[in-house]
Parts: C-alpha cells; structure tokens; sequence
C-alpha cells in the first residue's frame, strides 16, 4: 500500500507571514502544497491568484514539481535533461489528447486500449527515456518508484456521478464499487478497465460539481 501524501493547504497560512509559514511546510515532512488557484474565469477569484502563487512559490514549486515528475518516470538522480524529456511528454499528451493517468500506466507496462501510444512522436520520446532511465544505474528499480508514485485509477467524473445519480435514486451498488476500486488506486486489480477510460470528449463543454 502506497504511504499517504501530507499536503497542508496554503489556506490555512497566515497570509500576514505567508513566506514564514511556507518555509515552515517546506522544511516539515510535508510532501506538497495544497494550492487552491481561483483564477476568476471557471470560479470567482475569492481567495488568491497566481501573482501569489509565483512571489511566494515559485521556486519551491519548481523543484518540487520537477523532483515528483522524475519518480513518476522512474527516475533516480538529476540530468541536466530531465525537465526537457518531461517537458515534451507533457507536449505530446497535450497534442495527441492522451490521457495523463493511463499514459504513465502504460509506461509501467499496463495494457492500456488506445491506439494513440502507436504514434511515432510517442515511440521516439520512449526510446529518450529508456536512455534516461539507464543512468539510474538501477534498472530495476525504476518500476518500483513509478508503481509506488503512479495510480492506476483515479475517480474519473463520469464514473463518480454515475455513482451519484444511482445513489440518487436509492442504489448504492455502483457506489460501493467504485469506492471499493478507489480504495486500492495503487494496486493491480481485475476488471478495473471501465474504471480507466477517460471522459468521452465532446461538443460540449464538460462542467465539474466545483464549477471548473
């Protein structure tokens, strides 16, 4: 079972001495910032904006972010190359509409149905991680790290309000499955598949509970 993530919210800080009490999380066992942007398009900007996030984070967030994406890719010490490779991964998602989840999936060698990761841009960015990846001096480890850091699920919308609309009307049976597959995110489970299919992309536009 994969450790728990601490995330202390920013909301909770003194915003009168918000460089002190981010430092303090900073140095605390702490795994991340949890930072409620409300960017006044999808939801009113009630608390904070990224002016904020930038003066007081930016730095933090950078190393951070970059140190999480490395064990996400299994990978183990720093390469001057390393933001570059993550970089035109996360252009490639953007561009082709793969899915965030189920690509890291795939790279832990998930059987994941879609064709998109047959695409060439894909394979050629594979085959510059696998050279990364040989400079963990560890090779098989890197699955290890990626497994402990990567879900294989995650509570995608339109399963949650499925769930919702049949508890609605009395019957918690697809609730209850989903939270059961829910409760073990990390772990390899059957007949999950249902479970990793992302929304369906449509005309319209989709909108969350939250507003966004």
């Amino acid at each position: 079972m994969a450790a728990p993530i601490i995330s202390p919210s920013l909301l909770a800080a003194d915003f009168g001495n918000l460089q002190r009490d981010c430092q303090m999380v900073n140095e605390s066992v702490a795994d991340w910032f949890h930072i409620d942007v409300m960017d006044g398009v999808f939801v009113p900007n009630i608390s904070y904006g990224m002016p904020v996030v930038k003066t007081n984070f930016q730095n933090i967030y950078e190393e951070k972010w970059l140190n999480m994406m490395r064990d996400k890719l299994g990978l183990f010490g720093e390469d001057k190359n390393d933001l570059t490779l993550i970089n035109k991964l996360l252009d490639w998602m953007k561009n082709n509409n793969a899915d965030y989840t189920n690509t890291f999936c795939h790279l832990m060698g998930i059987e994941i149905d879609d064709e998109v990761y047959k695409n060439d841009d894909f394979k050629s960015w594979t085959n510059e991680w696998e050279k990364r990846l040989k400079l963990n001096n560890s090779s098989d480890k890197h699955l290890e790290l990626m497994k402990k850091t990567n879900p294989i699920v995650i509570p995608r919308n339109q399963k949650v309000e499925e769930a919702l609309a049949d508890a609605d009307k009395g019957n918690l049976e697809t609730m209850n499955k989903l939270l059961k597959v829910l409760s073990n995110p990390y772990s390899d489970q059957e007949n999950i598949i249902e479970f990793q299919k992302p929304t369906p992309i449509g005309n319209e536009k989709y909108q969350t509970f939250c507003g966004t």
